[in-house]
Order: C-alpha cells, then structure tokens, then sequence
C-alpha cells in the first residue's frame, strides 16, 4: 500500500465518520475481497474499496470481489474515488458509487454502479 493510498483510506474513514457512521479503515488489505473501510449506521453496512490513483480504476477481479463479498453480508458495495483538489477545510475531494453488479471488464463497457451519497446520519432515539 502507498502512502498516498492509506491517506485517501484514512480520509474517507474520517469522512464517514464526520457525517455520523462508524467507520474503520482495515489495515491489511491487500488482495482481500471486502473493501479498505467498513462503515456501519443502526441500519446500514457500507463495504467500502478505496481508489486513491489518477484514473480511479478498479480492475474487474477486485470489483467482482467487493461485490461478491458485500452481498454475501449483506451490506452496500462502494467504491470511492479521489477527485482532484480540495475542498475549503483541507479535507479531500471523495465521489462515492455504490456497485450494482459484476464489472465485465469489456472495453467501452461502463461500470455498473451509480452515484451513492452516504448522507449525513442522524440517530434519532426509538427510530
């Protein structure tokens, strides 16, 4: 893992967390098929792969992997990628998408996932 990589892992770990989920950055990840952080809410478990590099790109195996295995627990495959810049506060730029399916990998073919926006969690009593 680059150093670069485990920042944009930290970073989204802060992110979830700051709009109210617990959140967990797994810290040996190389290869494993649940994603870099995992986050939870009284209602949901997000499964989350970490794309830190220029392009973002999350190769087919590893995309198949993540969705195999958040389907298997029930939780929502995520992908998050780094966007350039920063915002006002420092923190970096994160586009979330959540998976829909298994990636095929064919060239031109796109991505099966659409924008997912964790929100900001509130945990109201007796919800």
């Amino acid at each position: 893992m680059s150093a670069k990589g485990t920042a944009f892992e930290n970073a989204v770990e802060a992110d979830m967390t700051a709009r109210g989920w617990t959140a967990k950055r797994l810290a040996s990840t190389s290869g494993g098929d649940a994603g870099d952080v995992w986050a939870i809410t009284r209602d949901e478990v997000a499964m989350i792969e970490c794309k830190s590099g220029r392009v973002g790109a999350c190769p087919p195996g590893q995309w198949n992997r993540l969705f195999r295995a958040a389907m298997r627990a029930g939780a929502v495959p995520v992908i998050a990628r780094r966007q350039y810049g920063r915002l006002a506060d420092g923190q970096a730029r994160i586009r979330y998408s959540r998976v829909l399916g298994e990636k095929t990998g064919v060239p031109g073919r796109r991505e099966p996932c659409e924008p997912w926006d964790p929100g900001d969690v509130n945990w109201i009593e007796g919800a």
